[in-house]
């Protein structure tokens, strides 16, 4: 009985010890992040990942804001970010074009009388005003995207990456695919970040409403392959951006992406026991 304990106290520590997060690498994405925060420090980037962050949806309100938090990377002004249709993943809506800088915003909106098939999305900049609408997703659930191969695919090693791991088939078919490429972290309402960066509107309280989404935007298959410039760096800060009024869905069939070795263990130790603000003001859209 001593034994059952043990083993059923280290599957719960094991569970709640971030063992199944992505490995972050360096320390860009940290200090980005800390530097938008009051006090300098933000969550623990490798231990306060959340999931799950693969597909997405507006909340009931119809409408998400976003705000673009920093791009450390060489072909910033170049990267687009948008959604994905997770049935139909040619079927995207971009949100930021490569000239987006730090601190711009974006609307998403969702209207699904459409009729079937015929979902509709629209992406609406506040500042300068304009919009684009794609009126045939599958459904209202959608994924996070980053297309870093630049005009004519000009940026070696680019690549469309996707919030779904499964998606991300390294484009050289060097050391598989189903890598992840996107972290999220979820508010807890008492951390206080600056969206704008310095000069910005100031400090305000990162809601349980808001996830900060940060991308890695270079194939990962550059490290076993050096002629492929540049290399990719594990450190998920090629895109971050700020979304509210969006919830992760938990699909009902299972992540394909390959078993990861926390995962393998907490079975095993299973099978031991015979066999759990932010103000971004939507605008009045009619």
């Amino acid at each position: 009985m001593k034994y059952t304990h043990l083993v059923a106290s280290l599957a719960l520590m094991f569970l709640s010890s971030g063992a199944l997060a992505t490995p972050i690498q360096g320390t860009a994405l940290q200090n980005g992040l800390n530097g938008l925060t009051q006090g300098g420090q933000f969550f623990n980037v490798n231990t306060a990942q959340y999931n799950p962050d693969e597909v997405w949806q507006i909340t009931s309100s119809g409408a998400s804001a976003s705000a673009l938090m920093f791009e450390f990377t060489q072909y910033s002004g170049t990267n687009t970010f948008g959604i994905y249709d997770i049935y139909n993943p040619n079927t995207r809506l971009q949100l930021y074009s490569g000239t987006a800088t730090t601190g711009s915003k974006r609307i998403l909106t969702v209207n699904e009388s459409q009729g079937a098939g015929k979902v509709k999305f629209t992406s609406y900049s506040l500042s300068p005003w304009s919009y684009a609408t794609v009126n045939n997703f599958t459904s209202s659930l959608f994924g996070y995207y980053l297309d870093t191969r630049g005009p004519n695919n000009s940026n070696p090693g680019g690549a469309i990456f996707y919030s779904e791991s499964v998606r991300n088939i390294n484009t050289s078919g060097i050391n598989g695919g189903n890598k992840d490429h996107m972290v999220a972290f979820r508010g807890d309402n008492k951390l206080r970040i600056d969206v704008d960066g310095p000069g910005g509107n100031g400090y305000a309280p990162f809601s349980s409403g808001e996830f900060i989404l940060a991308m890695e935007g270079t194939n990962f298959n550059t490290f076993t392959n050096p002629g492929l410039s540049p290399t990719a760096t594990y450190d998920f800060a090629d895109f971050v951006v700020l979304v509210q009024s969006v919830n992760p869905v938990q699909m009902n069939i299972p992540s394909v992406s390959e078993p990861k070795p926390g995962a393998l263990l907490l079975l095993g130790l299973l099978g031991m026991l015979y066999l759990q603000r932010r103000r971004l003001p939507l605008p009045a859209l009619s």
